[in-house]
């Protein structure tokens, strides 16, 4: 059965990679901000200490990844797991080969599409153009998400960590 095309965004898992618990930090996103923050939303800490989603692939240092809703324009508080360490499930973008076990271990970008404003589901999902070693990507390859739905192959739903986080060691500041 093929996978279905449902992202969703980066889903807390509920533990960190050491099987630890997760604390919620709670954040502010500007009213000036001029996008939406969905759950599931990959967010990043702007030089006001506010957070916004998204970012520049590759580039951006993330803080974590919104666990609630905020319309655009309207300030709004956050809830986020902040741990760099915490684990995450999300959808990979392609619809022809997706990630197969052989690209486990593996680094990818995010990819920000638009949040659904009707649903409020995130559209954030895994890059797989270009993934590979390197680390400077923004998400590590962990292993296929335990699902009977899911398998290798388009749109596979992937656990993942956050390899560009403001809180990782060696990190950039912000």
């Amino acid at each position: 059965m093929p996978n279905t095309d449902n992202p969703h965004g980066f889903a807390l898992i509920g533990r960190t990679q050491g099987g630890g618990s997760i604390e919620l930090e709670e954040f502010d996103k500007d009213a000036s901000e001029s996008s939406a923050i969905f759950p599931n939303d990959l967010c990043h800490q702007q030089a006001d200490g506010n957070i916004a989603p998204g970012g520049t692939p590759g580039t951006t240092i993330y803080t974590g990844v919104s666990m609630n809703y905020g319309a655009a324009d309207t300030l709004t508080k956050h809830l986020l797991a902040a741990q760099p360490d915490a684990l995450f499930e999300a959808q990979d973008n392609d619809d022809s080969t997706g990630l197969l076990a052989v690209d486990m271990g593996q680094n990818a970008n995010a990819v920000f599409g638009a949040g659904d404003a009707v649903r409020i589901k995130s559209g954030h999902e895994i890059n797989i153009s270009g993934h590979a070693a390197t680390a400077t990507l923004d998400l590590r390859l962990l292993r296929l998400h335990k699902a009977v739905d899911n398998a290798f192959g388009p749109h596979a739903r992937i656990e993942v960590l956050i390899n560009k986080h403001t809180r990782a060691y060696g990190a950039a500041g912000i």
